[in-house]
């Protein structure tokens, strides 16, 4: 009996071993497959620079020491726009300079055409469901990004909930809540703000429609730039329509329009 058992154990282990290294290769494989892509898309963008050769780093003559290359700097930017728009898989790859057109949007070859032309320039972007608002703003903010301007993109509902934090005082004087949105207005030369679905943002209590509000004067008021989509106009033709002006107010809507185009798609 005693033998039978030692058998079947010994018949047993080796499955349980196999079974386990199966299960480790699969993983390894998984982790090597995901590892590959990434070194294929780095190696994609990787082009030799002859400034550092590759290296990152060029000699900077007023000091005798090293600063990073533009490529270096460039490589960073896309790193960076890669983790933001993690949270905007569907458009992470959107770029402006291969933008296809939707067939079933006739406005949005005008729409590419304009932001090619005058890409750092201030759009509202409105447009119906589906009709490519927010790619052709992901596109615009890839390309602003890259440029090495300071921008910033949020949905519009991250946008208040953003600058809510960044208003409260924390009891005791703890330390108060990191804005980047307010770190562009305040600090940027010539920052670019991005917001998705402005629309989403109604102006419901007098304290929301005072925040907008201060946003929107300090971009125009520093002569900063600003991208929004919407899925209403500024104003309808239609008056028994909805429009930004009668979701977001009067003083809101005339602030946006001061300062953006307005392209409908």
């Amino acid at each position: 009996m005693t033998e039978n058992k030692t058998e079947e154990r010994g018949r047993t282990e080796p499955i349980k071993e196999t079974v386990a290294r199966v299960e480790t290769s699969i993983r390894q494989e998984s982790s090597d497959s995901t590892r590959t892509k990434f070194q294929r898309d780095s190696e994609a963008e990787l082009i030799f620079c002859p400034k550092c050769s590759n290296t990152g780093w060029v000699p900077f003559e007023e000091t005798g020491g090293v600063v990073k290359c533009e490529c270096a700097k460039k490589q960073f930017r896309q790193d960076r726009i890669r983790v933001i728009l993690e949270e905007w898989k569907k458009y992470r790859d959107a770029e402006l300079e291969t933008f296809a057109p939707y067939r079933d949007v006739p406005g949005q070859a005008d729409a590419i055409r304009e932001l090619r032309q005058k890409s750092y320039d201030s759009y509202l972007i409105t447009g119906g469901y589906s009709s490519g608002k927010t790619h052709l703003m992901i596109a615009q903010y890839r390309f602003i990004a890259l440029a090495g301007i300071k921008c910033v993109l949020r949905s519009a509902r991250d946008a208040i909930e953003e600058l809510r934090k960044a208003d409260l005082v924390e009891p005791g004087g703890g330390e108060r809540f990191e804005s980047q949105i307010l770190q562009v207005l305040n600090g940027a030369e010539n920052g670019h703000v991005f917001i998705d679905d402005i629309d989403k943002a109604p102006a419901r209590t007098g304290f929301r429609q005072e925040m907008l509000f201060d946003l929107f004067d300090t971009i125009m008021r520093r002569e900063l730039k600003l991208t929004v989509t919407s899925n209403y106009p500024l104003k309808s033709d239609d008056p028994r329509l909805q429009d930004l002006r009668g979701i977001l107010g009067e003083s809101v809507a005339a602030r946006i329009h001061r300062i953006c185009k307005e392209i409908k798609l």
